[in-house]
């Protein structure tokens, strides 16, 4: 696991609505590119895999398809995305 890089985590407006969404509940790819407004399937894959090589999220593989959800590290990330999201906005 790789330490995580705030500036990434909180900078991001991707990074920060992944955390927010997947706080509220655990969400398929395709369901977190539809809540995200301007992420593309390529930079919510690269934004994913950072966040889970931070130990942030974890990808489910399951019968239906790959979802994802927050681990507790990550959790932990979510409030202080939400309050960073509430000073500078901007994934809605």
């Amino acid at each position: 696991m790789k330490p995580i890089d705030l500036d990434f985590v909180l900078g991001s407006r991707y990074s920060r609505g992944v955390l927010i969404l997947l706080a509220e509940r655990q969400m398929r790819f395709n369901r977190l590119k539809e809540k995200i407004d301007g992420a593309t399937g390529k930079t919510l894959s690269w934004v994913l895999k950072r966040l889970a090589d931070s130990g942030l999220v974890e990808k489910l593989t399951e019968y239906e398809g790959v979802g994802y959800r927050l681990t507790a590290r990550g959790a932990h990330l979510a409030d202080i995305a939400r309050d960073a999201e509430t000073l500078v906005g901007g994934w809605r």
